[in-house]
């Protein structure tokens, strides 16, 4: 984290391959998952990669973003962005009535909607 890791990690999560893709998904939703790192999270943009992450066509990804973002949610300008990004309201407010058992809508029920 100390020598650049999150900037790393936010970068290798842009490429659309499954070989960097998840992994770097799954690497930044355990270091928000250290409410220590929220701060430098959120000031090298991990929001921006994560609201990128969430559109995915990797299931995987998905899941590991939609996580990520429900440990930041604890941060009151995290849940501010998080609510005035257009995009991922509109996602929440499509959940499937059907989507009880599935683990991306498991962790996207569990950000702010207002």
């Amino acid at each position: 984290v100390r020598a650049g890791g999150i900037g790393l990690l936010i970068n290798l999560s842009r490429h659309h391959h499954n070989a960097t893709q998840v992994p770097s998904a799954t690497a930044l939703a355990l270091l928000c998952n250290n409410k220590a790192l929220h701060t430098q999270l959120l000031q090298q943009n991990a929001l921006v990669a994560l609201f990128a992450l969430i559109f995915s066509q990797n299931e995987g990804a998905r899941v590991q973003a939609a996580k990520a973002l429900s440990h930041l949610a604890h941060e009151s300008s995290a849940r501010a962005h998080m609510l005035a990004h257009q995009p991922l309201l509109k996602l929440l407010s499509s959940q499937p009535s059907d989507s009880n058992d599935d683990a991306f809508w498991a962790y996207m029920s569990l950000l702010p909607r207002k």
